[in-house]
């Protein structure tokens, strides 16, 4: 009676978590959208038809003097409520990502086995053509399949590959112990390391496209909830503004901090792109942020957008000494003549008309004095020895 406690028990408690889960839905229909929802109900009316509805269905029958039913076939759904194990993947990614790796590498795994098919069809002919008549070696090539067989597991698994050679060498078949290990070079040594190194690359590539979409759902659960709740007028657009005040979110930074990327040169490039168009787009935002992650690969996508870059950067770094200059020259023309004499006033007076030459030259440009120009993205409290360009 303990174990019947103890199932009445279990049965007990996972309806009460599903009756519980499905309150937790405002909207009762949204529940037939939740696949682990779905699967749980699945797996507690199967445990309460066997627990409960057949306990009482059985008692009855077998009290009316009635025909019991066989319910050991019935018993074998109790198999699966091993499922729910597979909810165990959710909490340890290591584990979802080699079912996933097996489940891509299907087929070239289903390749290779068929290539070590072939090979052992091919093999297994020409063995039977030799030895198919000697009777001490009769029980492993008398027949095509128990010559299959044996290539199989003492040449392909090498099970007891010195047991078959030796057999071989004596009868004096030195060319079958050469094609035996042919076989068992190409087989053994060949295919299957070859197939142990395409599932490596399988699970690398996996494990790389499941941090690609971790990623993306990082940015999507933070930053694309600040920009939705920013954009006020619902165009998908975000301009300058509307990204300083998201990159002022603690929880935006956190997120960026999370996958890796530089922030202070996201809002250089962020400056360069908001100077060439006036507003940016959710999905160029999210695409730039994944793609400045310190963890991604080099490619030539990347190699030209910092060349883009650096001659954005130059330019602005030139713009800014301009007008640094300018101010010199002003403030230089600007100041009263002290009294000087002899050599001095000559230098003096040289200078100053040099000084006179560089203004005219650069206030005789057509290029205004950057007076107006929108502020750049920063972050609050970002120090830096010299001030940022800021863009027209």
């Amino acid at each position: 009676w303990y174990y019947q406690l103890c199932e009445h028990l279990f049965c007990l408690f996972f309806t009460f978590e599903w009756l519980v889960r499905f309150g937790a839905f405002k909207r009762k229909l949204d529940g037939l959208k939740d696949g682990w929802f779905k699967f749980d109900g699945c797996l507690v009316a199967l445990m309460v038809a066997e627990t409960w509805v057949m306990t009482i269905i059985l008692a009855a029958m077998g009290g009316s003097g009635g025909v019991s039913l066989p319910t050991a076939p019935l018993r074998l759904l109790r198999l699966l409520r091993l499922s729910r194990l597979i909810r165990l993947m959710r909490s340890m990614p290591e584990l979802l990502t080699l079912v996933n790796g097996m489940r891509v590498a299907s087929r070239a795994v289903g390749s290779s086995l068929l290539l070590i098919l072939l090979l052992i069809y091919i093999y297994a002919i020409v063995m039977h053509m030799f030895l198919s008549a000697e009777r001490q070696v009769d029980k492993y090539f008398s027949t095509l399949p128990s010559c299959m067989w044996t290539l199989l597991m003492d040449g392909t698994f090498q099970d007891s590959t010195a047991f078959i050679l030796g057999k071989l060498l004596d009868l004096g078949y030195w060319p079958m112990v050469a094609v035996f290990m042919t076989f068992m070079l190409l087989s053994a040594m060949t295919i299957m390391n070859m197939l142990i190194g395409v599932l490596c690359e399988v699970v690398s590539a996996v494990k790389h496209a499941e941090e690609q979409q971790c990623a993306l759902e990082i940015v999507k659960g933070t930053v694309l909830v600040l920009l939705k709740k920013l954009d006020i007028d619902e165009s998908g657009d975000i301009d300058r503004y509307e990204m300083q005040a998201v990159l002022e979110r603690d929880e935006a930074l956190d997120c960026l901090e999370q996958l890796g990327v530089d922030v202070p040169h996201l809002l250089d490039v962020l400056d360069m792109m908001y100077e060439d168009q006036g507003a940016l787009s959710m999905v160029q935002l999210m695409e730039l942020m994944l793609a400045l992650r310190g963890d991604q690969p080099v490619d030539k996508r990347d190699f030209f957008g910092e060349i883009s870059f650096l001659r954005w950067d130059i330019k602005q770094q030139i713009r800014l000494h301009e007008v640094r200059m300018r101010e010199f020259i002003l403030t230089s023309l600007s100041q009263p003549a002290s009294p000087v004499s002899g050599g001095r006033k000559k230098l003096r007076m040289r200078t100053m008309g040099n000084v006179a030459m560089s203004a005219h030259t650069f206030l005789s440009t057509d290029k205004p004095l950057p007076t107006d120009e929108p502020p750049a993205i920063e972050l609050p409290g970002m120090m830096t020895e010299l001030p940022r360009p800021r863009l027209k």
